[in-house]
């Protein structure tokens, strides 16, 4: 029988929302040649695959084994997205002042550490799905770092907010809006998701943050969509 744990539910929404938005970044990326549109199209494919590790074998499967190997891998590619993200805020900010290279070598090595703890709390503590909730207990060294990059997630949703007014097509305006709603409320239900770590991340405030953030996404999106005028033939 099928059962879908509750904390499952906001990484479900996730992937999807995460997929929608990496296939928008490479929609734009084809017709734009941007970057930042590749930048966005990467991180939203990595992120949609960590959600997907992270929620769809638990709904089939409670065998620790099984679940200590999909996190792993999908922890990886929450990694990548963090390394990304920094990529992402170089681009908006010091892209003119310092070198990527001086920012990248750095970064990888501290997400490197980040995932390779996070590898090290679940081969020691174990993981397991308990009354609905998925449980695990990771170092101090893992929490901190994955509140280091979050704070960059937040950060990029904040710039992205900020640059709204630099735009005056409504189609672009509503792109940024709903990036920024993303990245902001996934930032702070990931912060959320690492003060409870190995307690109960079943935490109805991570669930609601999740959520909000991930359905107004795709609301935003698909609003964009609806009111874009059809191209005459």
């Amino acid at each position: 029988m099928i059962n879908v744990p509750t904390s499952t539910i906001p990484w479900l929404i996730g992937s999807f929302a995460f997929l929608l938005f990496g296939l928008r970044g490479a929609s734009n990326y084809r017709k734009l040649h941007s970057p930042l549109s590749l930048f966005f199209s990467i991180s939203g494919f990595s992120a949609s695959l960590a959600f997907f590790f992270y929620s769809v074998p638990l709904i089939f499967t409670t065998n620790q084994d099984v679940l200590l190997v999909v996190n792993i891998i999908g922890d990886f590619f929450l990694y990548v997205m963090f390394v990304y993200q920094v990529v992402i805020l170089h681009y908006l900010v010091f892209k003119n002042k310092i070198p990527l290279n001086v920012l990248l070598v750095p970064v990888i090595l501290i997400a490197t550490i980040g995932w390779l703890s996070h590898c090290y709390g679940y081969i020691v503590n174990g993981v397991s799905v308990v009354n609905g909730s998925f449980e695990y207990q990771l170092p101090l060294i893992a929490n901190i770092i994955q509140a280091l990059f979050l704070m960059v997630v937040f950060m990029v949703g904040i710039f992205m907010l900020l640059r709204i007014k630099q735009q005056s097509d409504y189609r672009a305006r509503l792109g940024l809006l709903g990036i920024g709603i993303l990245y902001i409320l996934s930032g702070l239900g990931g912060s959320l998701n690492v003060i409870l770590s190995g307690e109960s991340n079943n935490s109805p405030a991570i669930i609601v943050s999740y959520i909000i953030g991930f359905t107004l996404f795709i609301f935003v999106l698909i609003t964009a969509r609806v009111l874009s005028p059809q191209k005459k033939r």
